[in-house]
């Protein structure tokens, strides 16, 4: 039941949520664009190159959310899935400038953001209350 593309879309999320997030949600940003970028550049070994291509998608895929976000003319479920798109091709992109060994490790850092992210919904999530059972009508 694993889809292949959970990893690209939660990798894609994340880096688009930093990409869109305020000023105060920056702040609260695990996952801020400065430190993204060092942890994949220390953590991959980008070369020069590598990095310069990485920074060029990151910038394309900000204005194309940029501009998603501003097309108030599609519906929800069209958003979602132009949204998704953009993320995918993305990822495809950026997945095709690394090599077989930093494709590994990138392939960790996505597990562990995944990892992360569910730890944090796990911990966010407000405790349900119990269903209180309804007082019986009176007799008529």
């Amino acid at each position: 039941m694993n889809n292949p593309m959970r990893p690209i879309l939660v990798c894609s999320l994340l880096v688009a949520g930093v990409a869109l997030a305020t000023p105060q949600q920056a702040q609260n940003n695990p996952y801020p664009p400065q430190r993204e970028t060092q942890t994949l550049r220390e953590r991959l070994a980008l070369s020069r190159e590598q990095q310069a291509q990485f920074q060029a998608i990151r910038q394309d895929r900000k204005a194309q959310l940029s501009a998603l976000e501003a097309d108030t003319s599609l519906s929800p479920a069209a958003h979602r899935q132009k949204s998704k798109a953009i993320h995918a091709a993305a990822e495809s992109r950026i997945r095709a400038i690394l090599n077989e060994n930093q494709l590994t490790e990138y392939d960790q850092i996505l597990r562990e953001r995944r990892e992360a992210a569910l730890r944090k919904r796990q911990t966010t999530v407000a405790p349900t209350t119990p269903p209180q059972p309804q007082p019986a009508p009176p007799p008529q």
